[in-house]
């Protein structure tokens, strides 16, 4: 009898020893790493944010996305995903627990770019040409293209002429208000002692370029022609 409880003992030991040295599964499940076109997230927690560029369209963007080691997420890295309104990724550990994880994108506001510094004014084109003013632009020379704008955070702007070039230059400098519309696509402008506005289009916005479209129609050729000027910081 005791041979045989001690047979029991030693087998139910050996049971144990085999269970306990099988490996724990791991429960590692958070988000390493996030980016969209080579910009960064900022991971807090289950908390993810990231700015991106002027004008990104956020209804189709594919994040590549770095978990922990034997962890999943769900939709998987590099798939699209609209990013209208924060979306919620789940990332499941190797022992099957899960961790909600949400990410959020915010997009760089067009009023910010355009207040971070004066704006030098680089070189003009129209379309359609006409003759005599697309070539006095072509002719001209490069220095002559210093004119500063500078759009203030307060809405108002200012437009100096400069005389880093030409000494004789008399033009006269003027200042007034600015406002985006909605769509942050135009910037409408109102001299001061004017009230009137003027509807300028950006073609390009960042933080080292500004292009502005300005459509107006002319009564010598009968068409209607947008004048694009573009702007870089000094």
């Amino acid at each position: 009898m005791k041979k045989v409880l001690f047979i029991s003992f030693v087998c139910a030991t050996i049971l144990v020893f085999i269970f306990s040295c099988e490996p724990k599964q791991s429960s590692d499940k958070e988000m390493l790493t996030i980016t969209i076109d080579t910009i960064n997230g900022t991971i807090s927690g289950t908390s993810v944010t990231i700015t991106l560029p002027y004008g990104t369209d956020v209804k189709k963007l594919a994040p590549v996305i770095a978990v922990s080691e034997k962890a999943s997420i769900a939709p998987t890295s590099g798939t699209a995903i609209d990013f209208t309104n924060p979306f919620e990724y789940i990332i499941t550990a190797e022992d099957g627990s899960t961790a909600n994880v949400i990410v959020t994108i915010s997009i760089e506001k067009a009023a910010d770019l355009l207040a971070l510094a004066p704006w030098i004014i680089k070189s003009k084109t129209i379309n359609p040409a006409i003759d005599n003013v697309t070539d006095l632009l072509a002719g001209v020379d490069s220095c002559e293209f210093d004119e500063e704008v500078t759009f203030k955070a307060d809405t108002t702007f200012t437009f100096d002429h400069k005389t880093i070039c030409d000494g004789d230059n008399n033009s006269v400098n003027f200042d007034g208000t600015w406002s985006m519309t909605a769509d942050d696509k135009n910037i409408i402008v109102t001299m001061t002692g004017e009230t009137e506005a003027d509807t300028l289009t950006m073609g390009k916005l960042s933080k080292e370029i500004l292009e502005l479209l300005e459509v107006r129609f002319s009564i010598s050729t009968g068409k209607t022609h947008t004048t694009t000027t573009v702007y870089k910081h000094p």
